[in-house]
């Protein structure tokens, strides 16, 4: 700065003042608080000199240039104009003018975070209460001034008050930030009663759909205060997200399976990628290389090996990192060995009877001087003989011989397997041994439907004068029949052969009879199974307005459930019922059809199949007819004597079309009853109902007879009886009885009929039996037994209207339900008694026993049908409290009527371990009536065998059965037998040679 004149100026302090004058705003500085409007507003000195000493002077001259240094400390945004005077005595004075506009503020801090790509993150910065810059500058002012007083004075006029709740808007500069547009801070208070200026948490949301490095600034700005203004510097690191997933291999003992992990570089450089690889055990099954190079813009593949020597599974880790863009790939290894592969395929081509040698070459080891022991088994030691163990010395071959001698007519398979010891991996062939007979084989054809059993006889011949056993083997698909029958000395005996097949057409079947002293029957099997004939049902006659119903019987052989889907080509007059169908296991489904009529001069049709994914279809042909209607159900209605109780007939529009009605009570009888509608002359819609009222006023006690006509033609009318009942009924409970199941109460109530004034003929009384829960109406039926106890004579002292009920309860399972039991008058009205029927868990019908050696299932089977004269849907299971051990078959299913052969309950027994008996319950139930069995299951004990040998140096396989009877319920009426089958098949094993 250079001035025109020469000498010593002194400066006064700057005259400040706003070159936009503005209004205060409550709550932060613009200037000093005033007493009234008048009053100039305070502007600090935000503009000064290096002091504010009065005697402060300068020498100035006009050829030497001189800096003058002059402050700003702005405390708010707004622009101010100072005049500068220099004055000299001699001189004069002259003025400069200076303006000086504050700058944004510079970043109060920087909050740097870590993000991944696509996510969605939540950044909480920590806003202090006070603003730093502020401070600075308003101590700067303050200390712009030299006298200590004035220093006081002009902080506390522009110093902020700290004890305030601090309102902020927010602008952020990234679209990759979100927040709420309002931020307070609000100081808080300690227990001295001092405001704590703490900060506070700032939550900002952050999402980023690319890797990169997100800068942004976060200004607040107080609302309150123009002053505060705060920038904070937002640096977000957003990195990729870390691939992750499972790599599970399934590969043989001695094998090799390779992974290929493609890596593609789409950057403009190129990058190398790590593999870190861990796994247990660390035995190196799994290999990788450990790094690779990837050129810019290409793609490269990790192989990762999996190459197991031993049955054991592998678990890992393996990860790669991308070093160019920090990307991490993450797998989680699962190694799942199976057992090795075979080593090859060895097919021997050799007559009944005669004998074939082959061999199989081993080398000993190249690596280590030792020996290989190995042990040697296979699943056909009736046809193959060998040495049972053999040694392979170290650097050495071996050649391991074996001979065959089949004595069926078959093709056998098998397998020959070679266990090293000390190694934990083995080696085995898969044999297959053509064996061809010179007999010539029978011929025996069997014929069926899909899903029908035929069955065939063979007659067995023992010529000796022991026990012949014959073993027994078939091929084909659905055959069954046992695998070895024995055969009295001198007699006969019937093997039966099942076929049910699930599969339509053709096929072939070998049956396989041998006995090594009689020799061996070959008997080739003609398998035909045809499609199930179409089944054509009689006409289903029903009433219009009504409906019949045609039951149906799906079969399932199958030990597993079916599921059943069917079509029908008449959806409107046809239900089937039910909706979901599934047969259970070896059972059968019950399926109802259901025909309503819409017409009378045409029959109508449906065509409905049944159609499964494993057992075939099923194809039905209905045809319905519809009749005149006759009487329709009766509806009752009850009350009491003066009382009044509304009912409903319910009326269906049957046709396919609208129909106009008119209804009509037949009698009122004196205002008995009453007709409810306000138009008696409807229209009702097609298949559409309609509710007709009516109204019930008795007036004595008795019996009330009407009907309610619906009429839609000259001949076509529907007739509704209406009865109605007054009633006695009794408040609360009146009696409740109690017993097992399968035991019989019988007791005696006397039941008071004193309210009534006349008096009761014990003779014009009838009763009547009312379930409330419907599902056990059927039981009430079937297990109680009313009656009233006529006297031959009375006492005169005797209330005659007293009645004695004779009460004979007799469940056939538990249950509980309460009834109403209903004395009805001949002459009309009744009595209602409230009473409870419980059944409690019967006693066992008998106690199983069941024997089987550790890790070996035994069963016992016995039959069982139904004590009524129909079909039964059952359940069986053990309860919760029985021991796993313990299995039933079938679980559900259909129990055959009282009278047929019944169906064959099979329990299973798998102990896993020794200790005491093992306990189960069984539970087989079905509506009606309920069978208990107590199982028990022990261990079988050891017997030192009697081995005796035969021509061959064979022992053939046996089976013992035991077949018997149980009688239970001798206490009662109710007798059901049960025959059980107990049955152990633990064959012997057959011993060939000495090698085996």
């Amino acid at each position: 700065m250079s001035f025109p004149f020469k000498g010593d100026f002194r400066i006064f302090p700057p005259e400040i003042k706003k070159k936009h004058k503005v209004k205060k705003r409550f709550g932060g500085y613009t200037g000093a608080r005033r007493k009234d409007d008048k009053e100039e507003e305070f502007i600090p000195p935000v503009i000064m000199l290096k002091s504010s000493d009065l005697h402060l002077s300068y020498r100035l001259d006009p050829e030497l240039p001189r800096d003058i240094p002059i402050y700003f400390c702005p405390l708010d945004t707004e622009t101010y104009q100072a005049n500068l005077i220099f004055y000299n005595e001699s001189l004069g004075e002259f003025q400069i003018t200076v303006e000086a506009s504050p700058d944004v503020p510079d970043t109060m801090e920087t909050f740097i975070f870590e993000a991944e790509v696509n996510e969605q993150k939540e950044l909480n910065l920590d806003i202090k209460y006070q603003n730093k810059f502020l401070k600075q500058a308003i101590d700067t002012v303050v200390s712009s001034e030299i006298n200590k007083e004035k220093q006081s004075q002009l902080r506390k006029m522009i110093e902020v008050k700290q004890d305030l709740k601090t309102t902020y808007s927010i602008d952020i500069s990234k679209t990759h930030f979100s927040t709420s547009n309002l931020f307070v801070i609000d100081p808080v208070v300690n227990s001295d009663k001092v405001y704590e200026l703490l900060g506070q948490l700032l939550p900002i949301k952050f999402q980023s759909k690319s890797v990169q490095t997100v800068e942004g600034d976060l200004i607040l700005r107080s609302t309150d205060r123009t002053n505060d203004v705060r920038i904070y510097k937002l640096i977000v690191k957003v990195k990729p997200k870390n691939i992750q997933g499972t790599l599970v291999f399934n590969c043989p003992v001695g094998q090799e399976i390779v992974q290929k992990i493609p890596i593609h570089n789409n950057n403009d450089k190129d990058c190398v990628v790590k593999a870190e690889l861990n796994q247990t055990p660390s035995r190196g099954y799994f290999a990788c290389y450990p790094e690779k190079r990837i050129a810019k813009g290409h793609t490269e593949h990790f192989n990762l090996k999996f190459s197991p020597n031993e049955k054991i599974n592998i678990n890992g880790h393996f990860i790669l990192k991308n070093g160019l863009t920090g990307e991490v790939y993450e797998y989680k290894l699962e190694g799942k060995v199976d057992d090795p592969l075979a080593e090859d395929m060895i097919t021997i081509i050799c007559p009944v009877r005669k004998t074939e040698t082959r061999k199989i070459n081993f080398e000993g080891s190249l690596h280590e001087d030792r020996d290989i022991n190995y042990i040697v088994e296979t699943d056909l030691a009736d046809v193959i003989t060998g040495p049972e163990r053999f040694t392979v010395k170290a650097k050495q071959k071996y050649e391991y011989e074996f001979t065959v001698k089949p004595l069926l007519g078959k093709v056998y398979f098998g397998k020959l397997t070679f266990y090293p010891e000390n190694f934990k991996s083995y080696k085995w062939y898969t044999i297959k041994i053509e064996s061809k007979s010179n007999i010539e084989p029978e011929i025996v054809k069997m014929k069926t439907q899909i899903r029908k059993t035929v069955m065939v006889e063979i007659i067995l011949e023992n010529p000796t004068s022991d026990f012949l056993g014959y073993d027994i083997e078939f091929e084909g698909e659905y055959l069954k029949g046992e695998q070895y029958i024995s055969v009295e000395p001198r007699k006969t005996k019937a093997y039966q052969l099942f076929y049910s097949p699930l599969k339509i057409g053709v096929f072939d079947g070998i049956l396989h009879i041998f006995n090594e002293s009689i020799g061996e029957r070959i008997i080739k099997l003609d398998l035909i199974c045809i499609d199930f004939t179409p089944q054509y049902v009689d006409t289903m006659i029903a009433e219009l307005g009504k409906h019949t119903e045609y039951s149906l019987f799906l079969e399932n052989p199958l030990e597993e459930e079916v599921p059943v889907y069917f079509t029908q080509s008449n959806k409107g007059q046809f239900q089937i019922i039910p909706e979901k169908i599934v047969i259970p296991e070896n059972s059968a489904r019950e399926v109802i059809i259901k025909y309503t009529p819409s017409q009378l001069e045409h029959p109508e049709d449906c065509r409905v199949l049944f159609d499964t994914y494993k057992i075939g279809k099923w194809e039905y042909f209905f045809k319905g007819k519809g009749t005149f209607p006759s009487t329709m159900p009766k509806v009752t209605i009850s009350t009491y004597v003066g009382g009044s109780v509304s009912g409903n007939v319910i009326f269906k529009n049957p046709f396919n079309d609208k129909i106009a009605i008119s209804v009509e009570m037949k009698n009122d009888l004196g205002g008995t009853f009453k007709l409810m509608l306000t138009n008696k002359k409807l229209i009702v819609d097609n298949f559409k109902m309609t509710q007709i009222s009516f109204g019930f006023f008795p007036k004595k006690l008795m019996k009330y007879y009407t009907e309610i006509v619906v009429t839609a033609t000259s001949l076509l009318k529907w007739v509704f009886p209406i009865e109605g009942i007054t009633e006695v009924k009794a408040k609360g409970l009146d009696y409740y009885f109690k017993t097992k199941a399968k035991k019989t109460l019988d007791t005696k109530v006397i039941l008071d009929l004193s309210a009534v004034p006349e008096q009761i003929d014990i003779h014009e009384l009838s009763i009547d039996v009312k379930t409330k829960e419907e599902k056990y109406r059927s039981l009430i039926e079937k297990c109680l037994s009313l009656s009233l106890d006529y006297p031959v004579m009375r006492n005169e002292d005797e209330n005659p209207n007293r009645v004695p009920l004779n009460i004979k309860f007799y469940p056939l399972r538990p249950f509980k339900t309460e009834c109403e039991i209903c004395l009805v008058k001949r002459s009309g009205g009744q009595w209602i008694y409230t009473m409870i029927f419980e059944s409690l868990e019967g006693d066992p019908e008998d106690v199983i026993k069941i024997q089987s050696s550790i890790g070996k299932e035994a069963s016992a089977s016995f039959k069982l049908h139904n004590i009524f004269t129909k079909n039964a849907r059952f359940i069986a299971y053990f309860t919760h409290d029985s021991s796993p051990e313990f299995g039933v078959k079938p679980k559900e299913g259909i129990l055959d009527q009282s009278g047929r052969m019944g169906n064959t309950f099979v329990i299973s027994y798998l102990p896993i371990e020794y200790g005491k008996v093992k306990i189960g319950k069984l539970i087989i139930e079905s509506d009606e009536i309920q069978w208990i069995f107590h199982v028990h299951g022990s261990h079988v004990e050891y017997v030192l065998p009697e081995v005796k040998s035969n021509v061959l140096g064979n022992t053939l396989s046996s089976m013992n059965r035991t077949e018997y009877s149980s009688n239970f319920n001798n206490n009662t009426n109710l007798k059901t037998t049960i025959s059980r089958f107990m049955k152990t098949q633990n064959k012997d094993e057959k011993s060939k040679s000495p090698q085996w």
